[in-house]
């Protein structure tokens, strides 16, 4: 349940990047799909690393799993 609030409670912006990175999208990939910098993508990526309390793709992957914010 914390996990699923500490995902949930991203901005719209991070929740964006949030999904792109679990498709297994790269940065550069990720911004030209949401028109914005790679410099901003990856901001808005290790904030969202730094409130999850992860430091990997793998890592909050099983975190989306285990808030049932994507199924595995």
């Amino acid at each position: 349940a914390a996990a699923r609030q500490r995902l949930e409670r991203r901005s719209v912006s991070e929740r964006q990047v949030l999904l792109l990175v679990l498709e297994g999208l790269q940065n550069k990939q990720i911004a030209c799909q949401l028109n914005i910098s790679v410099r901003t993508v990856e901001t808005r990526r290790s904030k969202i690393y730094k409130v999850t309390g992860t430091d990997s793709v793998a890592q909050l992957v099983r975190l989306s799993v285990n808030a049932g914010l994507i199924e595995a």
